[in-house]
């Protein structure tokens, strides 16, 4: 009974985050994105900027790290909204792994947020962390 209970909760959680609520304070459009990740202990900065179409069913920025492949939204991106929050997941592949946890807050034309990131190393190595540091404004409508 306590399996079924459990099952259903997951399912409507699911179901919840994906047809809930919408970002109310979002514009869609084109975005000027600019992600800095910092490693912590030093003052360098990899500040990566690129522009974007975001839209309310689609509104997680794709993340850039030099050498990785994140650009793959929907099969290794997850994310959730609400209110102005969108709160996600990635994990991004190249020499390595690296995953992430993190957030991003609209502001109606305007968006910032911050993405912890950490390598995923076989055994016996060091774990790595770093944060993404993301902040953007939208230039217009998205080009067809």
């Amino acid at each position: 009974m306590m399996m079924y209970i459990f099952i259903a909760l997951a399912v409507g959680l699911a179901l919840y985050a994906h047809l809930g609520p919408k970002l109310s304070n979002m514009q869609e459009g084109m975005w000027e994105v600019t992600m800095e990740t910092k490693m912590p202990g030093t003052q360098t900065s990899i500040p990566v900027k690129n522009s974007q179409c975001l839209k309310k069913d689609a509104p997680a920025p794709e993340v850039s790290l030099p050498g990785y492949n994140c650009r793959s939204r929907y099969k290794r991106y997850h994310y959730y909204v609400i209110g102005n929050y969108v709160f996600c997941k990635i994990q991004c592949e190249g020499p390595g792994v690296i995953q992430g946890d993190g957030y991003i807050k609209y502001s109606g034309d305007t968006l910032k947020g911050k993405i912890q990131m950490r390598t995923i190393e076989d055994e016996g190595q060091r774990q790595q962390r770093f944060n993404t540091y993301i902040s953007g404004f939208r230039t217009g409508g998205c080009k067809q």
